[in-house]
């Protein structure tokens, strides 16, 4: 299994090569971006695309990350919480195991027949 990643990865890593050598012109061209709120205008410089999609791929990259690191973070605490429930259980049982095992059968007595004469 880990050849086959690696080997998926050597090609996508030679795809992504070979589209941008292809597309170099149009990745070179110059984008600026403008975002206009009612309080706030903000327009960036003249960013080449290839720069654009970086920056937009590192930060869904972060966004990603973190949003991951949350949610082990939350199946760590859960897992805790399991263990010790599971550490409880596992002492509820063994002081179960350890007790005494009772005779709940009595013993059968001769029932006293009286006879008299």
């Amino acid at each position: 299994m880990k050849t086959v990643k690696s080997v998926l990865l050597v090609v996508l890593v030679l795809l992504v090569f070979i589209f941008t050598i292809q597309n170099i012109e149009t990745l070179s061209a110059s984008s600026s971006f403008r975002l206009g709120l009612y309080i706030l205008d903000l327009t960036t410089g003249a960013l080449p695309l290839y720069g654009i999609l970086l920056i937009s791929f590192f930060a869904g990259l972060l966004i990603s990350g973190m949003l991951g690191w949350a949610h082990r973070h939350r199946l760590r605490a859960q897992c805790k919480g399991l263990r010790s429930i599971l550490e409880k259980k596992e002492q509820e049982l063994n002081s179960l195991r350890n007790l005494p095992v009772l005779e709940t059968q009595e013993e059968e007595r001769p029932t006293e027949t009286a006879s008299s004469a």
